[in-house]
């Protein structure tokens, strides 16, 4: 009851105008959430909230990369696709910290087909103080040595999902682990040739808080939905590549066909 919808209709039937009316009535504070289900109903949304935001509206978004586009007016442009260099000949690294069940069956399908070191790091291990640094040590003693050697690397989180005694404690655990991985990428000293963070908070938290970015330039899409930025100079990797890929996008090949893009 807290939260207001825009649902499809409003979308495609009742149309931009009825959107932003309905805009104009949420209360400061409130959520709202847009049923887009297609570009053009992103359109329809983008258009509306410029409409709203011109009438003095002030609006907070959290979205995927396709709102963006619709919000720039930018056209659609060709896949991404990487300029080959024979000069790079250290291995890619790829951070798995999504857990919903669309990214673990593309881990499962990448571990499977592909040729590359796989680093599991236990979440309840992690958790434990005593064990935390051992852990730490033995994946990045691993991950450098296969980068640097060539070989694409994959760390990725345990599947067992562990959850705190309420939701309070949940949170806390999950921060511990996305600080871990934050941790984990900042002691890489091999850069790699290409780097993926699979997960919207994991790539949020790899990108301000291990890789450092304030400013990236956005190539475009590898995958429809799965954005590519170069990093700024200021990052721990400068101008490498940096593929965001959201833990709910792309089928059960996705992941495997990213990095197949990648090392082509």
């Amino acid at each position: 009851a807290d939260v207001t919808s825009i649902s499809i209709d409003d979308l495609r039937i009742a149309g931009p105008d009825a959107v932003k009316a309905k805009l104009l009535t949420l209360k400061p504070g409130t959520v709202c959430i847009a049923n887009a289900a297609s570009p053009r109903d992103l359109d329809v949304l983008a258009w509306a909230c410029l409409q709203a935001e011109k009438s003095g509206f002030r609006l907070m978004y959290r979205t995927a990369a396709s709102y963006v586009a619709a919000r720039l007016g930018l056209a659609p442009k060709a896949l991404w696709r990487p300029v080959a260099s024979n000069t790079e000949t250290q291995g890619g690294l790829i951070i798995v910290g999504s857990y919903v069940p669309k990214t673990t069956q593309q881990l499962e399908s990448l571990r499977a087909k592909n040729n590359l070191t796989q680093i599991e790091i236990s979440v309840s291990d992690l958790l434990n103080p005593e064990l935390r640094e051992t852990i730490f040590q033995q994946a990045l003693a691993q991950a450098n040595a296969s980068l640097i050697a060539g070989r694409d690397v994959v760390i990725f989180t345990s599947r067992n999902l562990i959850s705190g005694s309420d939701a309070t404690n949940s949170l806390n655990i999950g921060h511990q682990v996305s600080q871990a991985l934050v941790e984990l990428l900042r002691g890489i000293q091999i850069t790699p040739r290409f780097l993926i963070a699979k997960g919207g908070i994991t790539s949020s938290d790899l990108a301000t808080q291990a890789l450092g970015v304030k400013r990236a330039i956005v190539l475009g899409q590898i995958l429809p939905g799965i954005p590519v930025w170069q990093l700024g100079t200021e990052s721990l990797f400068p101008r490498l590549p940096y593929i965001i890929f959201p833990g709910n996008v792309g089928g059960p090949d996705a992941l495997s066909e990213v990095i197949n893009i990648c090392n082509s």
